[in-house]
């Protein structure tokens, strides 16, 4: 579990570091904060540098004792959902090894 945390944070790390280049020169504005269940959802608006504006929803929990984002839905796409089925499907792609999975993380 530990060389799958470490290969998943590396691979998430990657992935939306990359992303999140293009807000470069942008701007977020929030607009709304509700509590939803057991976190609360930021609403916002993105507006990106040459790009219509789109809305960005954010997830943020304080279970770990400070207010820590673990999702965001830009334009109604979840990414949490989202990742878990990239994951599932690498994992299948794997036949269920978790060695291979690592491994498929670390080059992705």
């Amino acid at each position: 579990m530990k060389a799958f945390t470490a290969a998943y944070q590396g691979y998430i790390s990657r992935k939306y570091g990359r992303r999140f280049r293009e807000f470069i020169g942008g701007k977020i504005e929030v607009t709304d904060a509700k509590p939803l269940k057991s976190y609360f959802e930021v609403i916002s608006i993105a507006r990106l540098q040459g790009e219509s504006p789109f809305d960005l929803r954010w997830h943020v929990s304080n279970k770990s004792g400070r207010d820590l984002f673990f999702n965001i839905i830009i334009e109604g796409v979840n990414m949490l959902a989202s990742e878990r089925e990239e994951i599932g499907a690498m994992l299948k792609k794997q036949k269920g090894d978790l060695d291979a999975l690592v491994a498929a993380l670390k080059t992705a």
